[in-house]
């Protein structure tokens, strides 16, 4: 019995990577940005208007999403697609606190996947390390347009060195943002 629960267990983890695919959107986080390489933000395509953001509809998805916010029972994909939905359409303070409720949420999920049941924490742990990542990238690039380089960075290095499949697009931000930081080497 205990085998079977494991299957499942490992198929659920499994299915769960599958279905919470992170789109890129390789758009600038303002449309005055278009001459260098834009900031990228990651959002969870099957959560919380993924598709409806990833299709350009910013105000929409936030109509659909915003009153939710402060609601207890928000996972982290609603927080997290309405941290890029508020920067893409220059909602910055409300932008501030969906990104900031994401990173919280994926903080405590990682926590509490590192303290589960040996068997499955390793699974688990990965995937919220990659939720944890995306946050992290998100807020990065809304402290970078709100001009607060110095947090940025940190958001970026700290995504960049949680060593999950998204190191990669943290790095290029993080590159992205030295080169736009006037007197820095």
């Amino acid at each position: 019995m205990n085998k079977a629960i494991d299957n499942f267990l490992t198929r659920s983890y499994r299915m769960l990577g599958a279905m919470a695919l992170v789109v890129i959107a390789q758009t600038p986080a303002f449309a005055a940005e278009t001459e260098v390489k834009p900031y990228q933000m990651g959002v969870l395509l099957n959560k919380a208007y993924g598709r409806t953001i990833d299709a350009g509809k910013y105000e929409k998805a936030v109509a659909k999403m915003a009153h939710r916010l402060d609601d207890s029972s928000t996972g982290f994909g609603m927080k997290n697609n309405l941290c890029v939905a508020f920067v893409k359409t220059h909602n910055l303070d409300e932008a501030a606190t969906a990104c900031d409720a994401a990173v919280a949420e994926a903080s405590k999920l990682e926590k509490s996947a590192l303290s589960g049941k040996k068997r499955h924490q390793s699974e688990a742990a990965e995937s919220h390390r990659a939720d944890l990542a995306i946050a992290l990238l998100n807020r990065g690039v809304l402290l970078a347009v709100q001009g607060n380089t110095d947090k940025a960075q940190k958001d970026f290095e700290s995504a960049a060195s949680l060593g999950s499949r998204h190191t990669k697009l943290a790095a290029e931000n993080l590159q992205r943002l030295q080169h736009s930081i006037p007197g820095d080497a």
